[in-house]
């Protein structure tokens, strides 16, 4: 017996939103000119029928639209049919599920609604193969169709990260960049609340302190420091609330990971459609020892709003030991195959052009602009610590690099703008081997290789 489900009746909102905003300035309008009184309001009705009758035909055919999307599941795939006139058809079957994706948002709870992702390893962009917003029972329904780690006596792998580690993963994972769409807006007059807040806080401490500091430092370089340390903060306490409660868990072919406070995402991974293992590491990390396992899969952190993580934060020293558990490979230290110490230039050469060529140009800035000076002077320190740290990552990255064979598998080494990666993988996981020569290259017997794994 095959069952039809609907999608949740919030969705029929999306079908509808699409062109109902073109009517809210006349209603607004509408609603302004008239009191809403008893005689008023019967005017209003009358003047604005059209704009009523627009409306209700708008949400009519969203509801159209939600009763027309039909949903199909049975033991060998998911089916959704969607569209009116012209039907669409989207057929996945479950043997060649890469991931499922559960979320259950903040704001859909109260609506028992909650997000659906299905994955393959088919196509070339990041979106999902399917989305689809259902309700709790129809989740449940679906889910038990779909492979997952469900009896405990098949778990051969568990992990639950300690706190204090995911406070450490969070605060190495978290950027400025990220924070920024969340408070850019509220330091649009960066310099003078930045100097305000600086002159409050310190004068405290020392008043003729803090008018000597406020003094030397331009308010605008403050708003600017603020600025970043507000934006890694509120990045940083992102990624603490969305790692909140990670979890790992997996038997001989699926992989369960769940994680979340707020939003909590469940994920149900297929270890045979993991193209390959991806240990990163920072500069810090590097240092310290320490790494963070991760995987690319179709599906799981495919998109930019979570990262592919599989352990959070796993020190060198039991890294080999997990990674045995999880998915039967090994780190290996040494490397077969290794860039010579004489291609440094092919390494360094971007950051160091960039980095010479920031002094000249803030110099020219200086030149037909003095009034900036001290805040050409601050941007040029600023932007030269990254680009001479992307030095010193790109140096290092030509002792770390390589290619090993090890085990049955392949293990490929090498950085990727600030950050150390080590891919391992099973050499049939191989999609393309590519090698370029430059003519530089060629006259000095060298080359550049580009491996692609399968996705």
């Amino acid at each position: 017996m095959i069952i039809l489900y609907h999608e949740h009746p919030l969705k029929i909102l999306k079908y509808s939103a699409k062109n109902i905003w073109l009517l809210i300035f006349p209603l607004l309008r509408g609603i302004k000119a008239y009191r809403l009184d008893v005689n008023r309001l019967y005017e209003w009705v009358k003047g604005s029928w059209f704009d009523l009758l627009i409306i209700t035909a708008i949400i009519l055919f969203g509801y159209i639209r939600w009763k027309f999307s039909l949903i199909t599941v049975t033991k060998y795939s998911i089916v959704h049919c969607q569209g009116i006139i012209f039907k669409i058809k989207t057929d996945i079957p479950i043997k060649n599920l890469s991931s499922v994706t559960i979320e259950h948002p903040f704001h859909l709870r109260i609506f028992g609604a909650v997000k659906f992702y299905a994955d393959t390893r088919s196509g070339t962009t990041p979106s999902n193969d399917m989305h689809l917003l259902l309700k709790n029972k129809t989740i449940s329904e679906i889910m038990k169709k779909i492979p997952s780690v469900s009896q405990y006596n098949s778990i051969k792998y568990s992990h639950k990260p300690k706190l204090y580690l995911i406070l450490v993963f969070s605060a190495l994972f978290s950027s400025s960049l990220s924070g920024i769409i969340y408070i850019g807006t509220f330091f649009f007059q960066g310099g003078e609340i930045a100097k305000d807040i600086i002159l409050t806080s310190i004068d405290i401490i020392s008043a003729e302190t803090s008018k000597f500091i406020i003094s030397a430092v331009p308010p605008v370089i403050w708003g600017i420091m603020i600025f970043l340390l507000s934006t890694w903060i509120i990045s940083f306490i992102i990624n603490l609330i969305k790692y909140s409660g990670f979890s790992i868990r997996h038997d001989s072919d699926i992989i369960e990971i769940k994680f979340g406070y707020f939003t909590k995402r469940h994920f149900n991974i297929s270890m045979k459609k993991i193209n390959y293992i991806d240990i990163r590491q920072n500069v810090i990390m590097k240092l310290f020892r320490v790494m963070s396992i991760n995987i690319s899969c179709s599906g799981y952190g495919s998109n930019t709003k979570n990262l592919p993580v599989l352990v959070p934060i796993i020190t060198k020293r039991t890294l080999n030991e997990n990674l045995s558990d999880i998915v039967h490979a090994r780190f290996s230290i040494s490397k077969q195959y290794k860039p010579k110490i004489t291609s440094f230039w092919q390494y360094i050469w971007l950051s160091v052009i960039i980095s010479a060529l920031i002094l000249p140009l803030t110099s020219i800035i200086t030149y037909f602009f003095p009034e900036f000076h001290e805040l050409a002077v601050f941007v040029t320190v600023m932007a030269e610590i990254p680009a001479l740290w992307s030095v010193i990552v790109n140096l290092t990255a030509l002792f770390t690099s390589g290619i090993t064979f090890n085990d049955g598998y392949i293990q490929i080494n090498y950085a990727k703008r600030l950050s150390f990666h080590t891919a391992i993988a099973e050499p049939e996981k191989v999609a393309t081997f590519q090698i370029m020569q430059t003519p530089f290259q060629k006259f000095f017997k060298k080359c550049t290789v580009s491996i692609r794994f399968g996705s």
